[in-house]
């Protein structure tokens, strides 16, 4: 994970934020493949209990003897109550 601050302003700040990922994926009567996967994200806070985070990656490993593909896209909002 790779982050730095892409602006700032007093409490607001907006992060960027990269990951790689590798490693090995095993499946049972498969064997072992690669896992690759990259995701990149952006992390708002606009004060010191109120954020948003939001990104989208991807991942690629073998299932079943043949290379899967997924992408995923997400956000979250953290409020106090």
């Amino acid at each position: 994970m790779h982050e730095w601050a892409i602006w700032r302003a007093g409490e607001k700040v907006l992060l960027q934020r990269i990951f790689l990922t590798a490693g090995a994926y095993n499946q049972r009567g498969f064997g072992t493949s690669a896992e690759l996967g990259a995701r990149i994200e952006h992390a708002w806070t606009f004060s010191h209990d109120i954020a948003l985070t939001y990104g989208f990656g991807v991942l690629s490993h073998a299932y079943d003897g043949s290379r899967e593909f997924s992408e995923l896209a997400y956000a979250t909002l953290t409020v106090p109550f």
